[in-house]
Parts: C-alpha cells; sequence; structure tokens
C-alpha cells in the first residue's frame, strides 16, 4: 500500500517514538524510508542579539553542520535496530512543513510520517505547528503518531460523503495489510440524543453509501467525538475532507484537530480536490 514514506523528524525522543510505532508497519509493505530534517530559517529571532546578517549566516551553517552529524548518528543506530531501508537522509533550511511538503513531492513519496508533537517550543510560537500545517496544506496521506499503540483495532471514521468511499478503501486496505479489526464510525454534531428514526436513517444512508454498517454517535463536535473514541482503539483512520465545506474554509478542519489532540495514532487519507 505504501512503498515509499517519508520520515520527517526533529530529531527529538517523540519523533523517533513515531518511527518506531511504525516500523511494523515499513516492513509489512516493504517500503523504502526518506529521512528528512529541517532547520529553521528564523533570522529574525537573532538580529537583535546578533546584529549583523554574516554571524546569523555563521552561526546558521553550524546548526546545520550538527543537525546533520546527529542525523547521521541516528539513522545508523537504527539501522543497527531495525531491518528498515533508509534511501537516503537530508537536512535543509526553510519552513519546515513547506519543506516537508516539498520534499514529499520530489522523492514521490506514498505517506509521510510525523510525530504529531515536537520538541520546539519557540518553533511553535513562530510559525505554529508544522504537524497542523502539513495535513492541512500536503497532498499525500499523512500518519501522525502522538502515543503508541498496538495493531489490533482500527477506528475509520466516515460521512455522508462520496469521500468517505475513499476513506473506507484505503482505511480497510490498511487494516488488512496490518492484520486490525475495524470499527466504522460517524459522528452527528448535536448537543443532545437524536431521536430513534433519525438515527436509523442515517444508519441506513451510510450503509447504502458505504454497504458496510457503521456506529453512528453524537458529540457536540464532530473532532471531540472521534478524539473522544480515540482511546478505546489502537489507530484512527479518516479523510482530511469531509462534506462540511464551511468548517474548513473558516473553523479549522476536524482532520487537523484530530490530529493534534487524538489518543492514538492517526492516519490521514489524502481526498484529492
Amino acid at each position: 500500500m505504501y512503498k515509499k514514506i517519508l520520515w520527517a523528524t526533529d530529531l527529538s525522543e517523540e519523533s523517533v517514538q513515531a518511527l518506531e510505532y511504525a516500523v511494523p508497519i515499513i516492513e509489512k509493505m516493504g517500503a523504502e524510508v526518506y529521512v528528512l530534517s529541517v532547520v529553521p530559517y528564523t533570522p529574525f529571532l537573532y538580529s537583535s542579539l546578533l546584529g549583523e546578517s554574516a554571524i546569523y549566516a555563521e552561526l546558521l551553517e553550524e546548526i546545520v553542520n550538527e543537525t546533520r552529524e546527529d542525523l547521521k548518528k541516528l539513522v545508523e543506530e537504527l539501522k543497527s535496530r531495525f531491518d528498515i531501508k533508509f534511501v537516503r537522509w537530508d537536512v535543509v533550511v526553510g519552513s519546515p512543513y513547506a519543506e516537508v511538503i516539498e520534499y514529499a513531492k520530489r522523492k514521490g513519496v506514498d505517506l509521510i510520517l510525523m510525530g504529531s508533537r515536537g520538541r520546539g517550543k519557540i518553533e511553535e510560537f513562530l510559525i505554529g505547528s508544522t504537524a497542523r500545517k502539513v495535513v492541512a496544506k500536503s497532498d499525500r496521506d499523512l500518519l501522525l503518531v502522538r502515543k503508541k499503540k498496538g495493531y489490533s483495532r482500527a477506528l475509520i471514521c466516515v460521512d455522508l460523503s462520496e469521500n468517505s468511499r475513499t476513506v473506507l478503501e484505503k482505511g480497510k486496505r490498511f487494516a488488512s495489510e496490518m492484520g486490525m479489526d475495524y470499527t466504522l464510525l460517524h459522528v452527528i454534531e448535536s448537543d443532545t440524543p437524536l431521536p430513534e428514526a433519525i438515527q436509523r436513517e442515517i444508519e441506513e444512508k451510510l450503509e447504502n453509501l458505504l454497504g458496510e454498517k457503521a456506529i453512528v454517535e453524537y458529540y457536540p463536535k464532530a473532532s471531540s467525538g472521534i478524539i473522544e473514541k480515540s482511546k478505546e482503539f489502537d489507530i484512527v483512520i479518516l479523510g482530511n475532507r469531509g462534506h462540511n465545506l464551511f468548517e474548513k474554509l473558516f473553523l479549522g478542519s476536524t482532520a487537523e484537530k484530530v490530529a493534534s489532540h487524538a489518543h492514538s495514532p492517526v492516519l490521514i487519507i489524502r481526498i484529492n480536490r
């Protein structure tokens, strides 16, 4: 299913844990792994302290060289622990989320692997969450790992849009290749329980659309429902786009919120526009 995987790492423990979680996936799918670490380009952070751009350039070069050496040591250590084919590893300078997206396109990877939390508090303040921006802007599937779990139960999130066919197809394929059971979930945004007749109607529409039965539950927000249910499952699988374009444009997508707060790893299936 996934033959070329990009592991985007900031060399943090959380990032390494993301790769460790994905090792069984990489092995089962026989995937090649590319590794990228991005040194943020933030000269304005140091301008008042260092004064001259030449000094910053010298400092940046030192940081890049140190990062390259640290990344080389990390990859060599991981190669000694796991039977993974690391194709190449690179260090670049720039905006982390933009460099990850561009690198994934250039190398033609199928899946981007990231930790959903990194180590950089300063980076978080300056550019926001790299993982969240990659979720919003990348055209590749993403696997985001905040907490490592097993490979027994997958939660596939669906709605009444045609996009759910794609999510179900790829989610089932992933679950099958990993030997996982799966459950379909549809969350209705409501503060009160649904009348039984309406719930049955929705369940029937989902079954007609997808050919399978889905659990239908209600929560004030779809994202909060999925996040709560993620406690019970080993991985959450959902699409990056649903039927609610207003939410996508103005309130932030459900996928981004789930990626940031789920209690399980999250596999985001890219829905092409």
